[in-house]
């Protein structure tokens, strides 16, 4: 894994650099309760079939946040960047 420079790259919208923290993350509104749920564990089938395993929370019955960060590393690698384009694919036409 290679670890990575947040001054150097950016991760794909919408996900960001955590501010004091060398995570990325994103939180998005959804229509309902039920539609976070879904969203939510279609993430989850991601991140197991990538084999990295990032913080997913629903709060405030419909916002999806999401953070990621190599555990190992303490800090963004490649693999998180790897597992934030493929959450973003997922995220298209659904909020």
């Amino acid at each position: 894994m290679e670890r990575l420079d947040r001054t150097l790259v950016d991760p794909p919208k919408p996900w960001a650099w955590l501010e004091n923290e060398e995570k990325i993350g994103f939180a998005v509104k959804t229509s309902d309760f039920e539609t976070a749920v879904k969203i939510l564990d279609e993430i989850a089938e991601v991140a197991v079939r990538l084999d990295h395993h990032p913080d997913l929370h629903i709060e405030d019955w419909n916002t999806l946040r999401v953070e990621s960060h190599s555990h190992l590393f303490g800090q963004v690698t490649d693999k998180d960047m790897q597992f934030a384009e493929a959450v973003r694919d997922l995220l298209k036409g659904k909020v």
